[in-house]
Parts: structure tokens; C-alpha cells; sequence
């Protein structure tokens, strides 16, 4: 809830129109609450195909466990032939089965393992590419990690780009 008084108003409103409906039309609103959040659920993982339009290249990740410190670096390339800007996150996790939560920089809050507040991430503009390094101080964290996402936002927030890699394991 954003906090708007009025939007607070119709959300009760809503709620209260639900309380007085009969049980089967109750069923039948659940059941668009479902098929709601299954598409929810689609367009999160829904990302454009931008294959003509950046790609990234270079991918890798270079612990340094005297400092404790680790790095990740790569190139966004841009092919479109036109200027590119937008926001960059880089998200890591622990995979399918790892309990472990994602994390996420620049530090974000994540929706579904995605950044959810395009701003928060780092601004770029390019014309043909730019290197992109990001580093952490959470080594152990790290190192438990199996996957490395890209994601790339519009400055207007639209999707551009998704990109997953495999981290390399000791």
C-alpha cells in the first residue's frame, strides 16, 4: 500500500463489497485472485528478446580471500547502433535447491529474485559498450552462491535485458 489516504479508502471499500457478495460469487473472485497472480507470476519471468540490442560478454567473478572481498566484472555491449542507458543489477543466488537469499547489486529490494525498484540500480549510457564491476565484502556468502543474474532496466523501467550465468565452484 502506497500510503495514499484515498487508495487506502477504495482497498477497504473493495474488501467490504467482497464480505456481502454470496459464497459462490467469493469462489469466483478467488479464482481470479489465482489466475492474477499466475500472471503476475508469467510477467515476472516474461523478459524481452534483445538479442539486437545488448548482450553481455566477459562474464567473471574473482574472489580475493585475504581481503575478503570479492569482484564481478563484465562488458555490456551495445549492438542496437543507437545510444543505450538505463539501470544495471547484478543479483546472486544459490540456486534451485539453496535455501539462501539473493542479494543483489547496487543493493535492492527483490520481487521473485528480481530488482523491484529500477532506480536503485546503477545508471549507465552507452554507445558501444562500457566494463561493469561491482564488488562485495561478504566473501563466505559469496562462495555459497551458484548463480550470477544480469538484469538491465530502461530509464523509464521497462525490461531489456536478463542474463544468468553459472558460478565457478571450488
Amino acid at each position: 500500500v502506497s500510503g495514499d489516504n484515498e487508495s487506502d479508502v477504495s482497498i477497504e471499500e473493495s474488501v467490504s463489497a467482497e464480505e456481502n457478495e454470496p459464497s459462490a460469487d467469493r469462489a469466483d473472485t478467488s479464482a481470479d485472485k489465482k489466475d492474477a497472480a499466475t500472471e503476475d507470476a508469467v510477467e515476472a519471468s516474461a523478459w524481452p528478446d534483445t538479442s539486437n540490442v545488448a548482450t553481455i560478454e566477459n562474464f567473471k567473478t574473482s574472489p580475493d580471500k585475504d581481503q575478503n572481498r570479492f569482484q564481478i566484472e563484465f562488458k555490456l555491449k551495445n549492438i542496437s547502433g543507437q545510444n543505450l542507458s538505463g539501470y544495471i543489477f547484478v543479483v546472486l543466488h544459490g540456486g534451485e535447491a539453496s535455501r539462501q537469499e539473493p542479494f543483489c547489486f547496487p543493493q535492492a529490494p527483490l520481487e521473485n529474485g528480481i530488482p523491484s525498484q529500477f532506480k536503485k540500480g546503477r545508471l549507465f549510457d552507452i554507445s558501444h559498450f562500457k566494463n561493469i564491476e561491482f564488488s562485495g565484502e561478504d566473501l563466505e556468502r559469496f562462495d555459497q552462491c551458484e548463480k550470477a543474474a544480469v538484469f538491465i532496466f530502461k530509464e523509464n523501467g521497462d525490461r531489456l535485458l536478463k542474463s544468468e550465468f553459472n558460478l565457478p565452484q571450488e
